[in-house]
This record gives structure tokens, C-alpha cells and sequence, in this order.
């Protein structure tokens, strides 16, 4: 075989080879209590198989010991190009209340947002709602908040209007205990999906185990999702670094 046929063939290989293999790459990182936190996606060629947010366990524990009635937030936090190219993110903030929003929420928790809107459009939202969401976008079981701003309505500036997993264990009667729950929110002025937010508690960091639940989707998407991938499963996994993965997987293209 001549030389230049060999390496023809060597480079077509290797390009063969590459495109099946799975490779984590990261966006922009904020130091929360002292510890890296990151966005980050598993993704095979163009394929996004996973998008989330890295928080190192030590967050928890760093959270926990901040004096009561602290409030902070970090971000925003770009998502990899190859997110923001092919699926509904764009970035994503974090938030920290120690002592929690009110009952059934009232313990501290970080709350990461994955917003559908890109960061200007985020920082510029205002309160109160003047729009609510259809129906037919607002996924089953989900109950949107008053328009009103936070804490009589469910609009908070430079996020949007709230709408909670009334499924979630916290919501029950008997109420079961805290720990994950996945809230959405929209625009308070064209009532359109906006972005995901997870409630995770600094003890559930601290101390807990995996998590997963489906993400359960509109029958309606917004126009912004067109021709996007649409995440169907949340997960919270600890890896071998004692790091928590929040992650996005399950990605369905939308029409």
C-alpha cells in the first residue's frame, strides 16, 4: 500500500473511531464557599448525552455553616457550546438560601437554575407577571404561582414566574420530607417556558444518596425549542470524587 493511502485510510479510522466514543467537556466555573462549581456536558461527536452542573460535596457542608438568614447566588455559568447549540440551555445560575422560602421549603437549599433564554434576556426579566402560561405549556401535575412577585405571587426579577411540582413528596398530606424537587418557570410577559430549576437541600448534598425523576415535558413547547433537544430524565448522582453531577439526559429533539 502506498504511504499516502495508509495515512488516508490511518485518518478515516481514527475519525470512525472518535465519533463513538463519549467525551465530558465543561463551560464556566463559579467558586461557591470555596469550592469549583461548573456547568458541563457528556457528548458523543455532536451528540449531547448529558448537560448539567458539578458541585463538589464539600458545598453542603461550606452552605450549612453560613450564618442564618443568608442569601447568595452565583452565575451566570455558560453551558459548552455544543449545549447551547443543539439543546433548549443556554447557562445556568445558583442560588443559596439558608434558611429556606417557607414551609414546606423552609431549610436550606441551593436552587440551580438551567435557563432556556440566554443570560441578557434572563437579567432583564421584571416583576410583576403580566402573562401567564397556556395549558397546554404547563406540564401535568405542575401548579403555576400568582403572577404577583415572590413571596404572594411566583415572580421573581431576573428569573420569571414559578410553577411547582405539586407530585413532589413535599407536597403531599402527610408531608414527606425535602430534599430534590424540580420547579419550571416562564416569562412573565409571553408566558413561555424559560427555564428548569432544582431544588436540592445542603443536607441532601451533605449526606445523601442518587436521585432521578423524569422530566415531564408540555404538550405545547415553546417557540424557543423548536428544532431543540428536550430533556427527558434529571438525575443527581455522586461520582468517585465526591462530586455531585446534576445532570440532564434523554434528550428528545423537539418538531
Amino acid at each position: 500500500m502506498k504511504r499516502s493511502v495508509w495515512l488516508y485510510c490511518a485518518v478515516i479510522c481514527a475519525a470512525c473511531g472518535s465519533s463513538d466514543s463519549e467525551t465530558t467537556v465543561f463551560g464556566e466555573t463559579a467558586m461557591v464557599y470555596g469550592q469549583p462549581v461548573k456547568t458541563f456536558a457528556v457528548v458523543q461527536g455532536s451528540t449531547v448525552v448529558q448537560a448539567g452542573i458539578i458541585i463538589p460535596k464539600a458545598v453542603g457542608a461550606a452552605a450549612m455553616s453560613q450564618p442564618g438568614g443568608t442569601i447568595d447566588g452565583w452565575g451566570p455559568l455558560a453551558y459548552p457550546a455544543q449545549v447551547k447549540a443543539s439543546t433548549v440551555l443556554d447557562h445556568a445560575t445558583m442560588d443559596f438560601y439558608h434558611d429556606g422560602i417557607g414551609a414546606p421549603w423552609a431549610q436550606a437549599f441551593f436552587g440551580s437554575h438551567s435557563f432556556m433564554i440566554d443570560a441578557a434576556t434572563q437579567m432583564g426579566v421584571k416583576c410583576p407577571a403580566t402573562a401567564s402560561p397556556t395549558t397546554a405549556e404547563v406540564p401535568t401535575k405542575y401548579m403555576v404561582l400568582g403572577l404577583g412577585a415572590f413571596p404572594n405571587g411566583g415572580c421573581i426579577a431576573a428569573e420569571g414566574l414559578h410553577a411547582v411540582d405539586t407530585a413532589a413528596p413535599e407536597m403531599q398530606t402527610p408531608a414527606q420530607p425535602f430534599t430534590v424537587n424540580m420547579w419550571i418557570g416562564y416569562s412573565p410577559t409571553n408566558g413561555h417556558m424559560t427555564f428548569f430549576e432544582s431544588f436540592i437541600t445542603a443536607a441532601f448534598i451533605s449526606t445523601g444518596t442518587s436521585y432521578e425523576e423524569d422530566v415531564r415535558a408540555p404538550s405545547t413547547f415553546p417557540p424557543s425549542a423548536s428544532g431543540k433537544e428536550f430533556p427527558g430524565r434529571y438525575h443527581v448522582t455522586l461520582d468517585s470524587n465526591n462530586n455531585w453531577n446534576l445532570y440532564f439526559d434523554s434528550f428528545v429533539k423537539v418538531p
